[in-house]
Order: C-alpha cells, then structure tokens, then sequence
C-alpha cells in the first residue's frame, strides 16, 4: 500500500508540475499515423509541407514579435497585441508573451515544429517511391527548417535544449527532460545541420508557380551567415554580464572571452553567400520605368528603387521570401485613414502603426550622414517650422507647412514615412507632373484621428510596407499582397561589410558593398558624405568609427523589416535605443506652430534581463535540468527581499507609536504591542519576533545577492545591487534603533545588534556573531546606504530603493547620531 501511495503521489506530482503536457522531445504514440503518412510520395510530401507550416508568420504586424515588440513601431492605447506589451514592459516568466518555447500568447510551438522535422527525417526513407534526388532535396529542406527553429528559439532565449532526435515514450528522465546546451554547441549544431543541407538544395527554383518560397541553396547559405554574424556579436560573444552562467549540473553556458575567429568565420560565411547569390541573378532592385506606362522624374523613381525592393514580390533582390507569410492586412495598417480625402469615411485603412519620432530622426540628411553630424543641417532647430517650395514638391506638398525635420532628407526618408504634408506617390495617382496624394493629419484633416484605434499616435506611417499599386476605394483597399522577405541581398551586403569591418577594419571591400546599397538609395558614398558634409570627416577611417556607420546604415536601409530588434540586442545597444521616450507630434492640434511639438508618448524601458526571453516557470518547474536566465534571476530574488519587508512594516510602525505617547489603547488588550503601552515587556513578544526575523531575513537575502554577483558588470545589474545595499542599510538601522541605546550614550561600548551579512553555509550548526556595538551598527549601516546612493542608476517608483531614498534614510541615520 506504501508502495501504492508513493507512486500516486509521484504520478500527481508529474502530472501538476508539467500539466501533463507532452514533453518537446518525445515520439508520438500514434505510429500506426506516422506509417501511414510516409508510404506514398503524395503523403510524405503533405508531411514535409506540414514542416514548414511552423514558420512564423511574419508578414502580420502581431505575429512578428520583431516589429511589435521593439521601438520602430507605437499603437493606439486600446491595441492588445501580445508582442506590443513586451515593448511596454508587460513581458512576465510566469506567463511570458510570444512564447516559441511552448506556443503560448503569440508563439508558435517551434519545439513542437522541430519534433515534426525529426519524425520526417527518421521515416522519409520508408517511403518506396521517391527518387534518391528529390529524397535528398526534402531532406535537406527539413534540415534547414530544424535548423532554423532552433535559431529562432536561440535568438530569443540563449542557450537552449538542442533536439537532435526524439526520444521514445520509454526514454529516461534525463532523455525526456534535456539540458540546455552552451552557446557555442547551439551555433555549432545550427550550422553543421545547414552545410548537410545545402549540397542538396536546389540553386533555383525551376517550377515558380508551384514551389516558390521552398529553400534554395542560398536561402541556406545566408541564414549560415547570419547565425555567425549573431554569434560572433557582443551579446553571444564574451559577453561579461553572463560570465559565469551555469546550468543546475555546473555547465558553462556562455563563452567567457571574446573569440575574434568567430568574426572571421562569419566573414567568409557572408562572402559565400553574397557571391553565390550574384552569381545566380540576384541584384539590388531598380526601378525600370521602361515598363512603366507613365513618365515619373528621377525623385520618385529612386523612391521606386526602394519603396518596390520589399513590395514588389519575386524581384530580383529577394533571396528569400516566405509564401507562409503574405504581407496583406499590415498594409491597411500602414496606409494612413484619410490618405485619399476623397474617401475619409474608407475605414479599411486602419494607418495605426506608427514610427516615432526617433525613427524619423535616424534617417539621414540629404547628404547622407546623419542629422547631428551634418555640418549643414540645423539639428537645434529641426521644430521650426517651414514653408514647402517648388524644389521640393515632390517629397513635400508645395504651399503646405511642415517641420524642418521633414525638409533636406535622404531619399529613404521619404521612401519610408509618410507625414504630415508628406507627397505620397501611387495608391491610384502615377503621373508626377500633376496632383498627388499627401498626408494632412492635424486635428479637423482627413488623416486625422477618425477613432481610437485607427490612426497614427506619432503622426508618422511606414509607407516603405505598401505597395504603390494598392487601390483606395469608396469603401475597399485593393491590396497587392507580397510574400515576407525574409532575406533581401542589401541585408546580405550589409552584414558581409560589418563582418569585414569587424576582421580587418575599413577597407575597400567594405566600402564597396555598403555604398552599393547607398548609391541604389541616391546618395553620395561614405567617403565623399562624411569627408565633405560631417563635422566628423575621418569617421569612416577608424573600425570603431566604421562600425557605427555600418550600424545605422542596417537601422536605415532595412527599416520597418524586422531587424532593428534583433540587431539592437545582437550589438547590445538595446540598453540604449529602448531606455529613449517614445515621442510624436500633438496631434490635437489644428494649426502647425501647435502641432509640430515634441510630445511625449510613453517612457519606454529596457533593463539587462530583457535581452533574453524569461524562460517559462511551467518548464522550469517540470524540469529541473534548466535554470532561469541570469537577470530574471535576479529579479526573483530581490523581489523575495521586498516580501520581507510585508511582514517587517507593520511591527515597524507599531513599534515607534505604541511605546510612545502618540496611541492608546482603551483598557486592555490581547495584542503583544499593548504590553508596550503598559510597560510589561516580555523576551517572547510575538510582534517583536516578527520584526527580528524579517529584517533579518531580509538582510540575509540582500547580502546574498551582494555576495553572488560581482559589482561591474553591467549599470543595470549594478542598480539592483544597490537596492540590495539600501535594504541591507536599512534594516540595521531600525534594527539597532529598537534594541541599541541611543548613539549618544557610549556608542563605542553600547551593544547594537548582530552583524551577520548572509545566510552562513551551515545552518544547522551556524556560530552566530554576538551583538555588535551600537557604533558598529551605525557604521555598517552608513557604509551600507552609501554605497546604494553610489550604485542605483534607475528609479523604478516609490516603492522600490532609489538614490534619493538612500540620501533620505542617511538624513535620518545622521539626525539620530
């Protein structure tokens, strides 16, 4: 019966810990449907699209957690998109949104995705008619697909479980619960399974009608590339805020130095793919106005050249585009309402993603460098407003009013935003020489808020997104859909240049490729730009400098396309970019002067610990082979030491007003306080044990964090820490207040309260320190509260340790001595 029990209990314990949910990694037991699946062509060939069908679809606004989730795009208050609350801070490990690791809130189950590619690599060999070739070619797709979910899942949460074959439903738990492997074995095995499936890969696609969008070769070979461009990065190489990350059974999950051979590995890896993608076809898209039935200028067709390099399906640039993944209703989310003024009451433009203000501050002048360095352009008064005149009557509307800002920009500016008086080319309107549509979107103007959810919150749209020859209707939009581009040859271009540039500093190469990119976008090289227009001319002859330009050349040229978040991580500038305000203009407003003010949105945030995803608690609890990444693990553990606090606070404030004249209580009472009013103090008073133990508790977990994680590695982890100083401080403070005499009366001899700065490594048999002195006390509280006001950078509100509350509780420590 003993027996009995216990392994109900066990079954109990499995079945709550992991929901009962079928593990990542294990075979299924309808095998007699696995059979069946590969015993003709035609099935094994539904199963092999069934692979795919796990791509994420990133071609919706809410299912690329890239747009959503980042700082190019804001949205109207009421949005509910799950990626858009990770931007606003929502993100949670408890119930953690566009999860891939299960498939939860926005995620797709990638794991569940990879399980499918193992089934179809283990029986694709049943299959008794399939050619030996096309046999060779569908594994080779499928080895890509499971090559590219793990990335997926990689780029998000680090180091995670490789799943190189399922396990049977007999497996042991170490099988069935898998550990998570290192960086370096993750980006080994991701691209071990590529280089087996590229040699059989097709270089083309031959039969386009029905197999456009399935792995090619250089779709491979670039996904190669940039999976060692992400790993040789400052996130995944060296990165000093995971140094000495391990798992529960002691391994080392991050690299602990920079490696500068992964930069060159990542060279040659972009150099392979950009050559070979050349050498069948592929090109930077131009406009070809010989095809097109009206004569348009040169303005509008460089705009041309961008805007149709991701819009126009199936050009010459795309190396891969996903057909899982049609770009139809983020059109309607990028046309502004009202664009048409005929046709303002239309509600099937919704325009409600919205670029903010510093998007359109990224873009460059007209000389090609950016707006601050531009000798020329007076960045101080961007606000001021200005009349539009004829030269520019093909970017602005002529006669209108606009900002500064929106005047003597690059061609990728006006490509990509559309704003207020704003000429937006196409939509119906082709011929240049006459009237086209523009932007008017303050208070009473047809683009204007129609409701609360169709509009833009910044007063900029991402017209880069929509295809000139969508048509506004009396009460339609006639999209012309595109596939995804996932891979466009400009990103192949520029992240071979940035791995050069890591390798061996500026050089001609680098130039090359990256003024490829800026002459399809009308502007001057590098060279000429920064040497004749930046107050910064010799930028360009330094890697460091270099590197920077090549930075906000990628934020530039593949705006609105789902890089910049991943980007921004990989190159650890997130810290950065995502701590600035989200700002637009004052949409309110009905007359420019008014409009075009800089208001403030929301107060975006970004701390260390959003680098990586949370990993779900559901999975940690179910298997114990897997630990939280670090800063969410910090995070667990200082909000344990505010618990504390709960219980300590109410003791606290009853303690100074009972024993004082301030209360009374009316006759008698139960409560251990009232023997304070009455003066028949107890040793075994239970509120005094109550606030004994949780200050304690919470010096103790303060001082553990202290003495875990080492001062200096990041400025953001540094101010946790100095949280952890200021509850410490704080806590010996009232402490030696309520069980010291007063500092005045012989501090140095006076007996304080203990000093025990962490949990001792034997509790059972600890050997506790005395009481110290009250001076003692005093000291280490100081010390304490200081260095909380030296370390915490980041006020997160009144209930949390900041500066200023450090300064303050020294005030009083200082007025009570």
């Amino acid at each position: 019966m003993n027996k009995l029990i216990k392994i109900t209990l066990i079954l109990v314990a499995v079945c709550t810990l992991g929901a009962c949910k079928k593990f990542l990694d294990i075979t299924p037991d309808n095998v007699a449907t696995i059979d069946y699946a590969f015993r003709l062509r035609s099935t094994a060939e539904r199963y092999l699209f069934s692979c795919y069908n796990y791509m994420p679809a990133l071609g919706a606004f809410d299912s690329n957690v890239a747009n959503a989730a980042g700082d190019e795009f804001w949205l109207p208050v009421n949005h509910g998109s799950n990626a858009w609350k990770i931007a606003r801070g929502g993100q949670s490990k408890a119930n953690s949104y566009m999860n891939y690791w299960q498939g939860n809130n926005g995620g797709k189950d990638l794991y569940q995705g990879i399980r499918e590619c193992n089934i179809f690599l283990d029986n694709i060999n049943k299959v008794p008619d399939l050619p030996d070739f096309e046999k060779a070619r569908w594994e080779g797709e499928v080895k890509f697909l499971k090559a590219y979910y793990h990335y997926y899942i990689f780029r998000m949460y680090g180091p995670i479980p490789i799943i190189r074959v399922n396990v049977p439903v007999d497996a042991s738990i170490e099988e069935v619960y898998p550990a998570r492997d290192p960086i370096d074995s993750c980006v080994n095995y991701m691209v071990q399974l590529l280089d087996e499936a590229i040699p059989n890969l097709p270089d083309r696609i031959d039969n386009e009608v029905s197999e456009l969008g399935r792995i090619t070769k250089a779709i491979a070979m670039s996904i190669k590339a940039e999976i060692l461009v992400t790993a040789a990065s400052p996130l995944f190489n060296g990165n000093p805020d995971y140094a000495g990350f391990k798992d529960p059974e002691g391994t080392l999950l991050f690299s602990q130095s920079f490696d500068p051979k992964k930069w060159e590995r990542a060279r040659d890896a972009a150099k392979e793919a950009v050559e070979f993608s050349e050498s069948l076809g592929h090109k930077l898209y131009v406009f070809n106005p010989a095809f097109f039935q009206y004569k348009i200028s040169d303005t509008i067709k460089v705009q041309m050249n961008i805007r149709n390099a991701l819009a126009e399906k199936w050009n010459p640039e795309i190396i891969w585009g996903n057909t899982n993944s049609l770009v139809g209703s983020l059109q309607n989310q990028a046309t502004p309402r009202g664009l048409d003024p005929a046709r303002v009451s239309n509600s099937t433009t919704s325009g409600n993603i919205a670029p903010p203000l510093k998007i359109a501050e990224m873009f460059y002048s007209s000389n090609g460098v950016p707006i601050r360095e531009d000798k020329n352009f007076d960045y101080a008064g961007r606000f001021k407003l200005r009349s539009v005149t004829a030269p520019y009557k093909r970017y602005l509307q002529e006669g209108y009013v606009t900002a500064s800002l929106n005047f003597d920009r690059e061609p990728r500016f006006y490509a990509d935003l559309g704003f207020d008086g704003g000429v937006w080319y196409g939509q119906g309107l082709f011929d240049d020489t006459k009237n086209l549509l523009f932007v008017s979107a303050k208070k009473g103007q047809p683009a204007t808020a129609q409701n609360e959810s169709s509009y833009s919150v910044t007063g900029y749209w991402p017209k880069k997104l929509v295809n000139f020859n969508n048509v506004i209707g009396e009460t339609t939009y006639t999209v012309q859909t595109y596939p995804w581009p996932m891979i466009r040859l400009a990103n192949m271009y520029l992240l071979y240049a940035e791995a050069e540039n890591e390798v061996s500093g500026p050089n001609n190469a680098v130039y090359n490729y990256v003024n490829q990119v800026r002459a399809r976008a009308g502007l001057f090289s590098v060279q000429d730009s920064w040497s004749n227009y930046s107050n910064n001319p010799t930028k360009y002859t330094t890697q460091t400098g270099m590197r920077e330009i090549l930075h906000q050349e990628r934020l530039i040229e593949l705006a609105f396309e789902g890089q910049r978040f991943w980007d921004l991580r990989r190159w650890k500038k997130a810290g950065e970019e995502l701590n600035k305000p989200i700002t637009g203009w004052d949409l309110i407003q009905e007359d420019a002067a008014s409009y075009y003010r800089e208001r403030v949105i929301y107060n975006q945030t970004f701390t260390a610990r959003d680098y990586l995803w949370p990993l779900p608690e559901s999975e940690l609890l179910s298997n114990k082979r897997i630990n939280q990444n670090p800063e969410e693990s910090i995070d667990g553990l200082l909000n344990g030491v505010y618990a504390q606090l709960k219980a300590w606070s109410d003791p606290m404030h009853r303690l100074g007003e009972y024993a004082g004249d301030n209360i009374m209580i009316r006759g008698s009472s139960t409560d251990a306080f009232y023997e304070f009013i009455s003066f028949a103090r107890t040793p075994n008073n239970g509120r005094l044990s109550t606030f004994w133990d949780s200050g304690y508790k919470a010096i103790a977990q303060a001082s553990n964090i202290i003495n875990m994680i080492p001062l200096g590695k990041n400025a953001t982890l540094d101010s946790k820490l100095g949280e952890c100083y200021y509850v410490r401080g704080m806590m010996y403070f009232y402490l030696v207040r309520a069980y010291g005499r007063p500092y005045y009366q012989n501090p140095e001899t006076n007996l304080g309260v203990p000093i025990v700065n962490g949990t001792p490594a034997d509790v059972i048999n600890a050997n506790l320190p005395d009481r110290a002195t009250v001076k003692a006390t005093y000291e280490q509280a100081i010390a304490d509260l200081k260095k909380a006001e030296e370390l915490i950078t980041v006020n997160k509100g009144a209930v949390f340790g900041s500066k200023e509350a450090a300064q303050a509780m020294l005030s009083r420590v200082y007025l009570y001595m």
